[in-house]
């Protein structure tokens, strides 16, 4: 990348909205490439159970349990070349963080509920904002052991009114719905569940992690300076296969015909928050 890449990068305001798995490898990167401004958003703190995923963090956060905002904020500052950073300490629906990322060049998601995806979807749509959504499933075994990670890693690529994650079963409206309602309930639970079949709240997953993250970042690069042999038009997931060691990449050709409903998104996104 030359200095006409670097000086882009340096203009650019991205917003990263969940700082954890994924979350904060990618911040990590898109920091030291030199972007001009990054907005963080996720309410939670550094806890021992997450300690082990979040890049920059200490035993000394955990402990006192600072927010995942104030560390990464630390060390972007810490690595001072230059980044603006301001971070929100909020859920992504709420409307200073929607209003502050509407006015973004990029979004990057890295959560892992089906309204968070949604409503990045939406940000994503109305706003005509780029999204890059990093996705990691795991599954674990009766002794909790990973028995597989199905479907590996992924990065998906959103355009607004586009193909959407929801076209692609990156989640589900049903899905969607039923964490509405489990919220409520059982908040402090599944902030903490992070495989798919067998609750396992530490897992030893950070190079998957960083695996995804690394080839995302990458993705958005050749967006922003092509370099690879197909054209980013062909490339909108990329799979990350980690048992059998290969990636390819997926076009999708058909636009998501949910998306083309304004009422019925509108209507959901103010039902999910």
């Amino acid at each position: 990348m030359g200095k006409g890449t670097t000086t882009l990068l340096n203009k650019l305001k991205v917003g990263i909205v969940g700082c954890s798995g994924t979350g904060s490898p990618t911040i990590e990167m898109l920091t030291r490439l030199g972007i001009g401004t990054i907005v963080l958003v996720d309410p939670d703190y550094v806890d021992p159970v997450n300690l082990n995923r979040i890049v920059g963090s200490t035993k000394e956060d955990a402990v006192h349990k600072k927010s995942k905002i104030e560390v990464l904020q630390n060390n972007i500052y810490k690595i001072d070349i230059g980044t603006r950073v301001v971070g929100f300490e909020k859920n992504v629906v709420d409307i200073d963080v929607i209003k502050e990322l509407a006015d973004f060049d990029i979004l990057f998601g890295c959560v892992d509920s089906a309204g968070g995806r949604h409503v990045l979807n939406v940000i994503s749509k109305y706003y005509l904002v780029p999204l890059f959504y990093f996705g990691v499933r795991l599954d674990a075994d009766e002794n909790r052991g990973i028995h597989s990670i199905n479907g590996n890693g992924s990065v998906h690529f959103v355009q607004p009114y586009s193909f959407s994650l929801l076209s692609r079963e990156v989640y589900t409206i049903e899905r969607m719905k039923a964490e509405s309602i489990k919220r409520t309930d059982r908040g402090e639970y599944e902030r903490n569940v992070y495989l798919a079949k067998v609750g396992e709240s530490s897992p030893a997953v950070i190079s998957v992690n960083m695996l995804v993250a690394s080839t995302g970042i990458s993705d958005f690069l050749a967006r922003i300076n092509p370099y690879r042999n197909e054209p980013n038009s062909d490339c909108k997931t990329v799979r990350i296969g980690i048992f059998n060691g290969m990636s390819y990449i997926e076009e999708v050709s058909e636009p998501c015909s949910f998306f083309l409903n304004t009422l019925v998104n509108v209507i959901l996104f103010f039902y999910w928050d």
